[in-house]
């Protein structure tokens, strides 16, 4: 048997290579550099579920709609990064740039760049 283990070893490696084994739970991966306006809120997009081609637009919009401000409201409710409509909160802190990103990206899914007057 140890001549078996020796051949399998020489053909196709080590059986076991912890080099090799799979890592459990999450990999914390860091977003690749992402610039232009807003870039402070490039990780939270990506955390969010925006994708890194998505990026340049999304950071235009989020700087037409709210100058990068978290906190930015207007008259007609719309409130954050991405000025939510309240109609899209559901019981969400919509000033909460984490959450703000993920209903932002509900509204992309469900309408498009259109969504947002800046696009």
């Amino acid at each position: 048997m140890p001549i078996l283990v020796a051949i399998l070893t020489f053909v196709v490696g080590p059986l076991y290579a912890p080099e090799r084994a799979v890592r459990e739970g999450p990999v914390s991966v860091d977003p690749p550099a992402l610039e232009g306006p807003c870039s402070e809120w490039a990780g939270a997009a990506i955390d969010a579920g925006w994708g890194t081609d998505q990026w340049p637009r999304l950071a235009e919009i989020m700087w037409c709609e709210s100058r990068c401000d978290a906190g930015a409201h207007n008259a007609s409710g719309a409130s954050g990064l991405l000025q939510i409509m309240p109609m899209w909160w559901h019981g969400r802190d919509a000033y909460d740039p984490a959450v703000n990103l993920a209903i932002g990206l509900e509204v992309y899914n469900a309408q498009g760049w259109h969504a947002w007057q800046c696009a």
